[in-house]
């Protein structure tokens, strides 16, 4: 989980003596910290550097979202008033202690972050949400319906007697007079879409306030009265992101859900079985998704994986990352269909896939790019076949991406209803036999040959011999061969049999490593 600097300031001044200049952004975004290395770094977007403040350069090259912690003494004034970057000044030269001082915190934050994901991908109980999320915000929290019936809220109120007033009446409900003047829950509020602060001037009380939605329709509200410790500015985006999980358990919730669940992901589901449907149907997908490009994405969690990381989890970091796409779970697998309008934006994004999909051990295919949602089907079918033909051929990638098959497919493919033995000719088998016993092999020579277009000086290069030697080789090849290579159709042939063999080849060893492996586990 990623994290502000009002969180960092929140928590680190409960150990240090800190000021804070410039400009930072308040959306999660910052990453764990790391050293300073060196006059030469420049200061990235979004990360958290920790040197001392008589080592920083005297003219920062910060990337807008920077955050510099400075120990030790005041860094140069440029820092203070930087436009790009925050700089936190620590009255500690202890870089260890601040070092581990900020993982402790990240620490806390994100096994905070994957409980709520472990609870989403069990049914999501919002009583249990709200449970572990009061050692986060130290203040009593409240959810309710959208006709304002309690659906969980913190034990604690029912413990203090000071905090009866949050406590629902009989019939499951605020009154309507406290609903009103205490929770802010009136019909002028409802619509709001964006979390706010309020305030009870009565009892001096200050609020958090997010009502709730699932497409657009308000399902309820979340409500935190800070009455036990004072307000934070870090809370703000702490409380707006249980919010935003909190809707996602109306989803995930069957005894919540209602009309809430999307119906796009009913059509999609309903396309990746085959289905048919009525043109009636098909509107929401053609009148909200049918004029960007997409790619369909298929990650495979292994059971192993899945004990570790719940798929509710990879859903919402899918979400978190690439916020137009439609992400769900379909027969164990993680499904997600991810806008890409521009060509840059799809080079980042198949970027971003392959590192989540690296850092989380999972596995992954990636279609080509498609107009149509409604195609869905043929380009969930890519990315399958992505993930089963890159396992055998680049087994060491843990991201396959179709484009990166296509040609390996279409060999597959190109033998029809013959087995591949059945389309080999005369002459390839000849070159076959004499491989056998061989050390020189003319196959892999001839698919060297052809791979450069019969280009001698090229092929002798590769093949590591004399341009002579190889000029005497290719004459005894064509001469078993029996085949005019300068014949376009012919070499199409040969290219197209010998890239099959190859994949054979490959296919064949990697199932002898795996009984190897399994021998050896035995």
């Amino acid at each position: 989980m990623r994290l502000n600097v009002d969180i960092l300031f929140q928590h680190l001044r409960k150990r240090f003596a800190v000021q804070v200049f410039g400009n930072h952004r308040s959306d999660l975004q910052l990453r764990r910290p790391e050293f300073y290395t060196g006059r030469d770094v420049d200061f990235k977007q979004n990360h958290c550097y920790i040197a001392m403040a008589d080592y920083l350069p005297a003219v920062p090259a910060a990337e807008e979202g920077t955050v510099v912690i400075a120990l030790g003494g005041r860094p140069p004034a440029v820092y203070m008033t930087n436009e790009t970057l925050c700089c936190m000044v620590l009255e500690t030269s202890d870089q260890i202690e601040v070092f581990n001082t900020i993982q402790r915190i990240y620490d806390r934050f994100e096994e905070w972050e994957l409980n709520l994901f472990m609870i989403l991908d069990k049914g999501g109980n919002i009583q249990d949400m709200i449970d572990i999320s009061f050692p986060i915000l130290e203040n009593p929290i409240v959810v309710m319906d959208y006709d304002y019936h309690f659906i969980g809220y913190s034990e604690i109120i029912d413990k203090m007697d000071t905090l009866a007033y949050y406590r629902p009446e009989v019939s499951g409900q605020y009154s309507p007079e406290r609903l009103s003047k205490a929770l802010n829950g009136d019909n002028k509020t409802r619509m709001y879409k964006a979390p706010f602060l309020d305030e009870d001037t009565d009892r001096k009380v200050v609020y958090f306030c997010s009502n709730l939605f699932v497409k657009s329709s308000y399902v309820g509200c979340l409500k935190i009265p800070f009455v036990l410790r004072d307000y934070d500015p870090g809370d703000f985006m702490v409380s707006a992101y249980l919010a935003r999980l909190i809707e996602r358990a109306f989803v995930s919730n069957v005894r919540l859900q209602k009309d809430y669940v999307e119906p796009e992901k009913i059509l999609l589901r309903e396309l990746l079985d085959g289905h048919s449907i009525e043109e009636s149907r098909k509107k929401p997908l053609l009148s909200e998704y049918d004029d960007r490009n997409y790619l369909c994405v298929k990650i495979l969690v292994s059971e192993e994986t899945a004990d570790k990381i719940p798929i509710v989890y990879i859903l919402g970091h899918l979400e978190e990352m690439f916020t137009e796409c439609i992400t769900f779970e379909y027969k164990q697998y993680v499904v997600a269909f991810i806008p890409v309008d521009e060509r840059q934006k799809q080079e980042n994004t198949v970027r971003g896939l392959r590192q989540l999909i690296k850092t989380m051990h999972l596995k992954g295919g990636i279609s080509c790019p498609f107009r149509s949602l409604l195609k869905a089907r043929i380009y969930w079918r890519q990315a399958s076949i992505a993930i089963t033909m890159g396992e055998e051929i680049c087994p060491e990638e843990v991201c396959h991406n179709f484009s990166d098959y296509k040609l390996a497919y279409m060999c597959e493919c190109c033998t029809g209803e013959f087995s591949l033995n059945q389309m080999i000719s005369p002459g390839l088998e000849r070159l076959l036999a004499h491989d056998h016993s061989s050390q020189i092999s003319y196959v892999d020579t001839l698919k060297i040959y052809l791979d450069n277009n019969m280009n001698l000086s090229k092929t002798a290069e590769k093949l590591f011999v004399h341009r002579t030697t190889l000029i005497e080789r290719i004459k005894r090849i064509e001469a078993l061969l029996d085949m005019d290579t300068e014949d376009p159709d012919e070499r199409l042939y040969l290219l197209l049999l010998l890239k099959r063999l190859k994949m054979r080849e490959l296919e064949n060893k990697r199932r002898l490593t795996e009984k190897k492996e399994q021998g050896t586990k035995k």
